[in-house]
């Protein structure tokens, strides 16, 4: 772990920067950013072929060139052991082998802490335990599923959506249904009652 923690640029000075051990991360954080990300990282090795047929799909009917279906393994092989940020074919051919790479020389947890450290949930907002403590005032152990629904809700967009949702304090519809389907996708798993669950939907993050 220790080779991968030097392979991780210092993105900014006035990152306020504490890296974090999985097992000091709340369970319902954990699972939040899981369900919100990857519903089945526990499942796949590296690769979700069925999201990634999908993606492929989009390209064709859009006659476009993106790529969509990262899993969470992808996204730590992206921005941890690939340094250009050029979207191309041969870009996305590197990030399947290195993901593979990585699904065979580290287990789930240890990718899911890595994960965890290096996503960037707002500007200059690096790694889950600084971004509970901006958003929440918490240190990641106190983090419930409905803080931790919030925080994953950023990972997409982490600066544009720091400033439209979290900023101006405006939750539109479509982030709202993100909110309960992660909330609803716990309940289902049981990761969360159904008294937390009707709790959480109402909960005041403003």
């Amino acid at each position: 772990m220790n080779s991968v923690l030097e392979k991780i640029d210092s993105r900014s000075k006035r990152a306020e920067y504490h890296w974090v051990r999985l097992a000091d991360v709340n369970r319902d954080l954990l699972y939040a950013v899981v369900m919100s990300e990857d519903g089945l990282f526990f499942e796949h090795q590296g690769i979700n072929w069925d999201a990634l047929i999908t993606a492929i799909g989009e390209n064709i009917k859009r006659r476009q060139l993106s790529f969509g279906g990262s899993t969470i393994s992808q996204q730590v092989a992206k921005n941890v052991f690939i340094r250009s940020s050029t979207k191309s074919l041969h870009r996305k051919l590197i990030e399947f082998f290195v993901t593979r790479e990585l699904e065979a020389q580290l287990t789930k947890n240890e990718i899911l802490e890595l994960y965890l450290n290096v996503a960037e949930f707002g500007p200059d907002i690096y790694g889950v335990s600084h971004a509970a403590k901006y958003y929440f005032s918490k240190p990641v152990g106190q983090i419930n599923a409905a803080e931790g629904a919030f925080l994953a809700l950023m990972l997409p967009s982490p600066r544009k959506y720091h400033y439209s949702i979290f900023q101006n304090q405006n939750l539109v519809p479509r982030h709202q249904r993100k909110l309960k389907r992660v909330l609803s996708d716990m309940l289902y798993k049981e990761y969360i009652s159904p008294s937390q669950y009707r709790r959480y939907l109402n909960w005041q993050y403003f």
